[in-house]
């Protein structure tokens, strides 16, 4: 029972990080103490010109998260529920 819970946290939790930060991104959530991804992001597009290597380094930490959770949550679904051959 527990391990499906464990696998949907996880999913749920980072399909909430990347919604939170597209609204923040899209100026929906205007929050001024508040700093997200999706803040930062908007800040590395703003000063590409200035560097560019701000916006790469961001948006190098957003995939790597996303693909982080993802391969936690692909890893905790195969631990938890093993496919027999």
């Amino acid at each position: 029972m527990y391990p499906e819970f464990l696998i949907l946290f996880v999913e749920r939790f980072s399909i909430n990080i990347l919604i939170v930060s597209s609204l923040a991104f899209l100026d929906f959530i205007i929050a001024s103490n508040a700093i997200n991804i999706g803040t930062v992001l908007k800040e590395g597009i703003i000063l590409f010109f200035e560097n560019p290597s701000y916006l790469l380094l961001v948006a190098t930490y957003i995939i790597l998260f996303a693909l982080t959770l993802k391969l936690l949550s692909g890893a905790f679904a195969n631990a938890y529920n093993p496919r027999i051959n």
